[in-house]
């Protein structure tokens, strides 16, 4: 039993710990309290490029859970694999290019999502829905 736990134990925590991610791909979707129309209420106006963790599914819709821990459902039809983050800090500085030596082309506060481009040495290459992009370091951020 004790070894059989020690080979299955890590595979659980895992795909724990993988919790997929889908992101808003249209310019803004409700995340309702309920997989229905009737009875239910906007927990949440998501913008475009905003991270869901995914925590299950029903019909035409996904749980989902934001960087804040705010639980509820999206249709599936309203997001998409698209790798997107969320500013996590109070305010983080987006930068010519991915490293502290680079000017800062602007800032972003918390709730901000980003569509991300790409990643280089823990710093993600991002797009703001009005097509501005920058990079910003990768530990202030929630998501992908």
């Amino acid at each position: 039993m004790r070894y059989f736990l020690g080979i299955v134990l890590p595979f659980l925590i895992f795909s724990v710990c993988q919790a997929e991610i889908v992101t808003v791909t249209v310019n803004s979707a409700e995340v309702l309290t309920d997989a229905s129309k009737l009875g239910t209420f906007v927990v949440l106006e998501a913008p475009k490029f905003y991270p869901l963790s995914v925590k299950g599914e029903r019909d035409d819709y996904y749980q989902v859970r934001d960087y804040l821990g705010r639980k509820g459902w999206v249709e599936k039809s309203l997001v998409g694999d698209t790798k997107g983050v969320v500013i996590e800090v109070y305010r983080a500085n987006i930068r010519k290019g991915p490293g502290t030596d680079h000017p800062i082309v602007f800032r972003a506060l918390r709730g901000v999502a980003f569509k991300v481009l790409r990643e280089k040495d823990g710093w993600l290459e991002v797009q703001h829905e009005s097509g501005k992009t920058g990079w910003v370091s990768r530990p202030l951020t929630w998501g992908q």
